[in-house]
């Protein structure tokens, strides 16, 4: 089935991005359980595969696409307007590329690169779309963040 066949689609921000991805099912987020490292439809025994969709209020809230179980694909959180909220790209669960976060009305907040479910690079910015801060991971488990503040000079902690 494709995502245009979902109820609520149309009114996303990106939906014409998503409409013609085919998927093999739609899950409602209500009737999926984890069971160890992976998902199932609640009655079944076999890891599910197909997009799940949360809803609140009958408004699509997040769209999460499921392979043998995992999260895999681009996983989209939307704002109740049906605005996109964060698209983070996840393969088996852990986030892995680059991710996204954005403002209500619809401004890039933060742009963020994951390497095996840790941040390595991110830049986040203040609502007039000016740099607000800047993070480098050093070894995967530390890293310098450089924040400039609006009128002074940059600091890096």
């Amino acid at each position: 089935m494709k995502i245009s066949n979902i109820k609520g689609t149309e009114r996303l921000s990106n939906y014409n991005e998503l409409k013609n991805i085919e998927v093999e099912r739609e899950v409602d987020y209500d009737n999926y359980d984890r069971k160890g490292d992976y998902a199932y439809v609640k009655g079944e025994n076999k890891p599910v595969n197909g997009l799940i969709v949360a809803r609140k209020n009958n408004k699509i809230i997040a769209l999460i696409p499921y392979v043998n179980g995992n999260g895999n694909g681009k996983k989209y959180e939307y704002y109740e307007n049906g605005k996109l909220r964060m698209e983070i790209t996840l393969k088996n669960n852990i986030k892995n590329g680059n991710a996204f976060s954005y403002t209500a009305d619809g401004k890039l907040l933060c742009k963020i690169q994951y390497k095996d479910d840790i941040e390595m690079l991110s830049e986040c910015y203040y609502q007039d779309s000016s740099l607000e801060q800047i993070y480098k991971s050093v070894n995967g488990k530390s890293g310098i963040l450089t924040k400039y503040y609006k009128g002074t000079n940059k600091k890096s902690y």
